[in-house]
């Protein structure tokens, strides 16, 4: 009786081995199998994570060159490729939003679109919605969402397409600690004592401005200077190039703008190629706006503004109204069309 006690006890003891040893291999392929998608979602995710960084970095560099709209469309446009190279594409779940970065508390304050012209941040949502399941479709889900989020933060900087070769004139705005942080970067990219810490948030891209509404009215001056000289009896005599660069030989209006200049009428003595049509990209309109908030005179860089707008309209309604009034109190003749 003892023996078949034993005997009894030893089977049900390996059965209870057998079983414990069935659960366990299931439990392990099933971590197994759960594995491969939490490896699969980690990633999605770091490939979402790249394209979001990605495309704000791209929107911030695009904000300091064009409007908000065209920033908000380079950044989907890298987006777009970046998903493509994942294997798909799908922009309907993306999100690019401008707005400003408060750097104390960390957040990101979406702009409305009407707004958008007072952005300097760029906020990315990258996402794959209902992104397949593997071995999870065993318990029931069969999809999941993944998206992630990235914030870039414009600084301005002037160098135009000359940036690359000489150096990035960087202005930056900002809390200092963050300043401090990516100074190391600003003084790799800048020439020497070429950045310079602003003040607080929004400080950087003021000065921005503000120097590009000088630019304006130095464009418009040497505009009208060499206007003047072509006009004048002595302009069929003139080398234009050839006075550019005599004014940047310690002339009190030597510039960086006159070697351009310089160059320019060696391609095309006459620029007759070049057809007097001149954009402007929104720093003057804004300097000019501020210069009317605060009260100061700025007729030089508002007169280049309004010259640029005047370069779009080559038949003012202005003038015929000139026209027409002196004709009417006159007599003066005036040219039919």
């Amino acid at each position: 009786m003892k023996r078949m006690v034993n005997l009894n006890f030893r089977l049900r003891r390996r059965g209870a081995v057998v079983v414990l040893t069935a659960i366990s291999i299931v439990t392990l392929l099933i971590c197994a199998s759960l594995a491969v998608d939490v490896g699969y979602i980690c990633a999605l995710t770091a490939e979402q994570q790249n394209t979001a960084d990605a495309g704000s970095l791209a929107g911030a560099i695009a904000l300091q060159q064009e409007d908000s709209e065209g920033a908000r469309e380079r950044a989907l446009k890298i987006i777009a490729r970046n998903q493509k190279s994942q294997g798909f594409l799908s922009l309907k779940d993306q999100i690019v939003e401008i707005g400003i970065w408060d750097s104390v508390s960390q957040t990101f304050t979406a702009l409305d679109q009407t707004e958008w012209g007072n952005g300097f941040a760029v906020r990315v949502r990258a996402a794959r919605n209902e992104a397949p399941l593997f071995f999870a479709r065993l318990i029931g889900h069969h999809t999941t969402d993944v998206w992630r989020d990235a914030v870039a933060v414009g600084s301005r900087s002037c160098g135009g397409i000359w940036g690359l070769k000489v150096g990035y004139c960087t202005m930056v705005g900002g809390e200092r600690g963050d300043f401090e942080h990516i100074e190391p970067l600003l003084k790799t990219l800048a020439p020497k004592d070429g950045y310079l810490y602003c003040g607080p948030t929004g400080a950087g891209h003021f000065v921005k401005m503000v120097h590009n509404g000088i630019e304006y009215a130095l464009m418009e001056a040497y505009g009208e200077g060499f206007e003047i000289l072509k006009a004048s009896p002595y302009g069929e005599h003139l080398n234009f190039s050839q006075v550019a660069h005599l004014w940047n030989q310690g002339s009190v209006v030597r510039s960086w703008l006159l070697e351009l200049l310089e160059d320019a009428f060696k391609k095309d003595p006459e620029l007759a190629s070049i057809e007097g049509y001149v954009e402007d990209s929104g720093e003057g309109r804004w300097t000019v706006q501020q210069a009317v908030d605060s009260g100061v005179s700025a007729t030089a860089i508002a007169h280049a503004l309004f010259k640029r707008f005047q370069s779009r309209q080559p038949d003012l309604f202005s003038d015929k109204v000139l026209a027409a009034l002196r004709n009417e109190f006159g007599g003066h003749a005036v040219k039919k069309t």
